[in-house]
């Protein structure tokens, strides 16, 4: 690495570190909002009924879906095997 290439590298390191730095954040003008703890608790509820709801929805589906024993097939369509007779 060269020599100059080594001290701008220093420098626009410098430079970077100075404009991220906490000070900068305080010149730019920070704007309290006051607000109760409903938001984030009402944020919080929205946002897990978003993440359950489709897992819910899976389960439901699934277990409406099942398909039913052969035994109850058969016996709601009138097959004496069913039954248990031979």
């Amino acid at each position: 690495m060269s020599r100059c290439n080594f001290w701008s590298s220093v420098v626009a390191l410098t430079f970077a570190s100075v404009w991220a730095s906490p000070i900068w954040a305080q010149t730019t003008g920070y704007t309290y909002v006051k607000m109760s703890l409903t938001v984030p608790w009402t944020l919080y509820f929205v946002f897990l009924g978003c993440v359950l709801i489709p897992f819910v929805l899976m389960i439901v589906l699934a277990w409406r879906g099942t398909p039913k024993s052969h035994s109850v097939v058969n016996a709601a369509s009138g097959d004496e095997t069913a039954k248990g007779a031979p």
